[in-house]
């Protein structure tokens, strides 16, 4: 059930690529706000993947380049890699990065075995304009004995694209 969830949930946030922020007239932009779907792989105990939103503000002046986002997604995640996606929630966050480095921070709170948890990660990492994120997450607060991850430990792979990014970024 909550795979058909997931399965639902793209599609809509895909119809952002069409209706927000795709103004592309003026070519000579050099810092935009856009909207953008955001999905993402993870690695916490077990394989996990995301899908949501988030809001870009992007700065591609010479060499101070940088952007800050603010995101929200839901996840479906594995305990470990031997159990099924059993593991979901919803996590808000804001990051920044000024050149090919990013800092941010993430608040999740979610349900496992029908008990619910709530922990933030602050995170580093490498990006490109917060479009493209590699990151290292480490859970400091909110771990409970409802916590179904035995490390704090965590890595994601995370991406915001949508018509604008890509015809300012890439395109030209």
């Amino acid at each position: 059930m909550r795979f058909v969830k997931a399965l639902f949930l793209v599609p809509i946030l895909s119809l952002t690529n069409n209706l927000l922020a795709q103004n592309t007239n003026d070519d000579e932009e050099s810092s935009f706000f856009t909207v953008a779907p955001r999905i993402g792989a993870t690695v916490h105990n077990g394989f996990g993947v995301e899908a949501g939103i988030s809001f870009l503000s992007i700065d591609i002046r010479d060499i101070s380049f940088g952007a800050a986002s603010f995101y929200a997604t839901y996840f479906i995640q594995q305990k470990d890699f031997d159990s099924a996606l059993n593991t979901n929630g919803f996590k808000i966050g804001a990051q920044s990065s000024w050149g090919i480095f990013m800092g941010g921070i993430e608040v999740k709170t979610g349900s496992y075995n029908q008990r619910m948890f709530t922990y933030i990660s602050p995170k580093v990492g490498l990006s490109i304009l917060d479009v493209m994120n590699v990151e290292y997450l480490i859970n400091v607060a909110g771990k409970s004995d409802n916590f179904p991850w035995k490390s704090n430990h965590q890595i994601g792979l995370n991406f915001s694209l949508n018509r604008k990014i890509y015809n300012t970024l890439w395109k030209k």
